[in-house]
């Protein structure tokens, strides 16, 4: 390699360092304080919009703190609006959907933490938000029902944890939730009473995650599943043959 070679790869990874460290500061609440920008390169370098930003936040906080929850959301909302691209939009999020959970409006939450992983993959909190639309999708495919306002109660809504799960599925491909979410998106399938759309999500399952823990229930699943399509007198002797097969894999 070159003098020059070597000199162009050093200040690449030196610039790989500094965005590394600008994107790992955190964002820390202190009663006292209030909020603060701690490590990271960019830590108190915040400008007119941030500080506006930051107004915003310790009075968002003051108000969760105080119970006022709706004056927070607002608050908080209002930051990730005015101010997408301040250090504090990815928290102001996170905030809102944490506390649209407390009242039950689980399609504000999971829109909430959805704005996060789409908008600041990076983020610090990305696992942790996936693990609570993860828990938004379990609770609305075993009958929890959305809160209108945060205290009327909507209906039953299968179909939307459904599309969450497809969610997790798109956004954390990678995750420890992806298995999870694609077994219970074939559930809701078949709690739908979609047969097809059930085998299709559990033969993704089988095909991108044979090492998973999951895949042996995955293989029986899809049998049993190809079982319910032979129910009958007319039944398809391919899908009989299908469940034998997964049967036999299992």
């Amino acid at each position: 390699m070159s003098v020059r070679a070597f000199g162009a790869l050093s200040l690449l990874i030196s610039l790989f360092c500094f965005a590394t460290n600008a994107v790992r500061a955190d964002l820390v609440w202190h009663p006292d304080t209030g909020w603060k920008i701690e490590g990271g390169v960019f830590a108190g370098v915040t400008g007119k919009e941030g500080h506006n930003a930051l107004d915003l936040m310790n009075r968002a906080r003051a108000a969760e703190e105080h119970n006022s929850t709706g004056s927070a959301i607002r608050s908080y909302r209002k930051v990730a609006k005015k101010y997408p691209a301040s250090a504090y939009a990815a928290e102001a999020l996170y905030r809102s959907g944490k506390l649209y959970l407390t009242r039950k409006q689980y399609f504000k939450s999971f829109e909430s933490f959805s704005q996060v992983t789409s908008r600041y993959p990076n983020s610090t909190r990305f696992n942790e938000i996936i693990g609570e639309e993860y828990r938004i999708a379990s609770a609305l495919l075993d009958g929890a029902r959305n809160r209108i306002w945060g205290f009327i109660p909507g209906f039953r809504n299968q179909t939307r944890a459904v599309q969450y799960f497809e969610s997790i599925i798109r956004d954390a491909p990678y995750s420890d939730y992806a298995p999870l979410a694609l077994m219970n998106k074939a559930r809701g399938h078949l709690k739908q009473h979609e047969i097809e759309e059930a085998i299709d999500s559990l033969d993704y399952m089988i095909n991108n995650y044979p090492q998973s823990l999951l895949a042996p229930d995955a293989y029986l699943k899809l049998a049993q599943t190809h079982a319910r399509l032979v129910d009958g007198p007319n039944y398809d002797q391919g899908s009989t043959k299908e469940a034998i097969t997964y049967l036999r894999i299992f």
